[in-house]
C-alpha cells in the first residue's frame, strides 16, 4: 500500500516549541482578559436591561388598587416589551459566547473561535461596550495573525 503524500501545508507545519508557545500565551494574556472585561460589562449591561423591561411591563399593568388590568390597547406594548426582552436575552448570549470565546483565546485552545471573538466583540450592535471592546478585539487580531501564534493553538 503506497502512503499519501502529506499536503504541502502539513509538511511544513511544525509544532511548536515550549517556548514558542509560552511566548504565544503571554501575547494572547492582554487581549484575552480585554475581551473578557468587555463580555462581562456587556452581560451586566443586558441583564439589567432585561430586568428594567420586564419590571417595566409589569408595573404598567398595575392599577393604582394594587390589582392587574389588561386591556387589548395594551397589547401591542406587553408584545414590544416581550420581544424587546427576547432581544436583550439573545445578546446576553452572545456576550457569554464572547466570553467562552476570550476564554479559549487566552488558552490558544481554538483558532477558530478565537478569531470569530476577536472579530465579533468590534461589531457595535453585537457589543455594547464595543467603545472597550474595539481596541481588544483589533489587538486580538494583530497577535493572532502572528505565525508563531498560530502555531501555537492546539
Amino acid at each position: 500500500m503506497e502512503q499519501e503524500p502529506e499536503p504541502a501545508a502539513a509538511a511544513h507545519a511544525k509544532p511548536p516549541r515550549a517556548d514558542e508557545r509560552q511566548a504565544a500565551l503571554q501575547a494572547l494574556t492582554g487581549p484575552a482578559i480585554g475581551i473578557q472585561i468587555t463580555a462581562l460589562m456587556n452581560v451586566v449591561l443586558f441583564l439589567g436591561s432585561i430586568a428594567l423591561v420586564l419590571v417595566d411591563l409589569v408595573e404598567s399593568g398595575r392599577t393604582s388598587s394594587g390589582g392587574y388590568r389588561f386591556h387589548t390597547h395594551d397589547l401591542g406594548e406587553t408584545v414590544g416589551a416581550v420581544f424587546m426582552a427576547a432581544i436583550m436575552l439573545a445578546f446576553l448570549f452572545l456576550s457569554v459566547f464572547l466570553f467562552v470565546g476570550a476564554k479559549k483565546l487566552r488558552r490558544a485552545e481554538s483558532y477558530g473561535l478565537a478569531m470569530v471573538t476577536a472579530i465579533l466583540v468590534m461589531v457595535p450592535p453585537l457589543s455594547p461596550c464595543c467603545m472597550l471592546g474595539l481596541p481588544f478585539g483589533i489587538w486580538a487580531l494583530i497577535v493572532l495573525l502572528r505565525p508563531e501564534v498560530k502555531r501555537s493553538f492546539v
